[in-house]
């Protein structure tokens, strides 16, 4: 670059503040976006769930609230080994293979990933702002099945299709051109679309998660090998990219770009919107007929949004100062603090760790019963069976097992003698 097209500090500075406000502006965005769309219509714990079976052909209800994946205290135990498993495997990827087909395979699953959901968060958000109009759309259903047993179902509007086609016309410009604007419109998507559809059922959960990803990043910090060797080749990671000069560069000059990766929104997301639901609980117990109602108090979910932008800004702060760590450094200790300040200022730290989603409640009836079904099947599998013997008085205990179908057969073939 010539001397004349050099930036002044001043001008440098300018650029970098754009650029964190930029990424400030676009992490709580998503965040409050992924976090109301996580909310579900509320149900009163106490009222019993009335069973409805569906019948094949039968519409989807528009209303009905969007599936998630609910993540267990052990779900989320076990998430930052996973990311550790993937770093690993991307780092030997790299290492033992061409770069070049590495980067291609990651590319694809990229914008695979991406579109489905750019999709589904642009669905969210266009089907809530319909529904606050007060205009309906109508749904098509797609149903397999073969005599009474559904195979599938599926239902879609145009919503879908248009913005499914929109998604897909982003994700050919983006490898046409790797243009940063269309790759954050990706990274929120992703936020969106993570935080919507994964829950964590409690705040025991919730701080295991943000615990092992703090673990996660000071193990594989930006000083370890395996992370800046995947970090140096992969062209494609999960990242927020905003100009350092957005104004200060001619036409036809490189920019250079700051970023903030993806994990450093969407766990502290799952986290708030955790405290988001907390609120609705705590508004629900209240109120047996809130209902879709957003118009509860949120101490929780604005302290611990609050927090973020704290941990967000000493980020910022500490990158120009000193060494560079990730985000998530400053940000998970501060969530996890804020939460914890407001249930003790509030009286309420005891029913802070004690709250377990209802359907984390449903989901763990289940396993439990599905455990005690599992038991009680193997104890009648093991049943003695007591029988007069005919050379002695006594009673003597045959032992049957069900998995010796030999010993069955002779023991329903041998008549049993009453006693005189």
């Amino acid at each position: 670059m010539s001397l004349k097209y050099m930036a002044s500090p001043v001008a440098i500075e300018q650029g970098l503040y754009i650029a964190y406000g930029a990424f400030a502006a676009m992490a709580l965005i998503s965040i409050a976006i992924g976090s109301f769309a996580s909310l579900k219509m509320w149900r009163d714990p106490s009222a019993k769930k009335e069973a409805i079976k569906r019948q094949i052909g039968d519409l989807e209800d528009e209303n009905a609230d969007a599936p998630s994946e609910l993540l267990s205290t052990q779900d989320a135990f076990l998430l930052p080994a996973y990311g550790s498993v993937v770093l690993l495997g991307l780092y030997h990827a790299f290492i033992n293979l061409d770069k070049m087909y590495v980067n291609y395979t990651y590319t694809t699953y990229f914008c695979f990933l991406a579109v489905l959901s750019a999709s589904l968060a642009g669905v969210s958000i266009i089907n809530s702002a319909l529904r606050l109009l007060g205009f309906k759309i109508e749904l098509w259903q797609i149903n397999l099945g073969r005599k009474s047993r559904e195979l599938y179902s599926a239902s879609f509007s145009i919503v879908h299709m248009v913005l499914l086609t929109l998604s897909i016309c982003l994700a050919g410009l983006y490898v046409a051109t790797n243009n940063w604007i269309v790759f954050d419109i990706f990274g929120i998507g992703l936020v969106i679309a993570a935080i919507q559809s994964f829950s964590l059922d409690s705040f025991s959960a919730g701080f295991t998660l943000l615990t092992g990803f703090f673990v996660y990043n000071i193990g594989w910090g930006y000083q370890n090998v395996v992370q800046s060797t995947v970090t140096r080749n992969l062209e494609t990671s999960l990242k927020l990219l905003f100009p350092k000069m957005l104004f200060g560069l001619p036409a036809g000059q490189a920019s250079q770009f700051a970023l903030l990766g993806l994990d450093d929104v969407i766990i502290p997301g799952l986290f708030v919107a955790l405290c988001l639901r907390y609120d609705q609980h705590k508004a629900g117990l209240r109120n047996p007929e809130l209902g879709r109602s957003t118009g509860f108090r949120k101490p929780y979910f604005i302290a611990c949004l609050i927090a973020y932008i704290l941990g967000l800004g000493v980020f910022m702060y500490a990158e120009q100062v000193w060494a560079s760590f990730p985000a998530y450094i400053y940000i998970a200790p501060l969530c996890t603090f804020s939460v914890l300040l407001t249930g003790a200022v509030r009286g309420e730290l005891g029913a802070v760790f004690a709250y377990v989603s209802l359907e984390g409640q449903e989901q763990a009836l289940a396993k439990r019963k599905a455990i005690e079904d599992k038991l009680r099947k193997r104890r009648t599998q093991h049943v003695p069976v007591v029988r007069r013997n005919p050379a002695s008085k006594l009673p003597s205990v045959i032992r049957e097992e069900s998995h010796l179908p030999q010993a069955q057969a002779q023991a329903q073939a041998t008549p049993t003698e009453s006693s005189t």
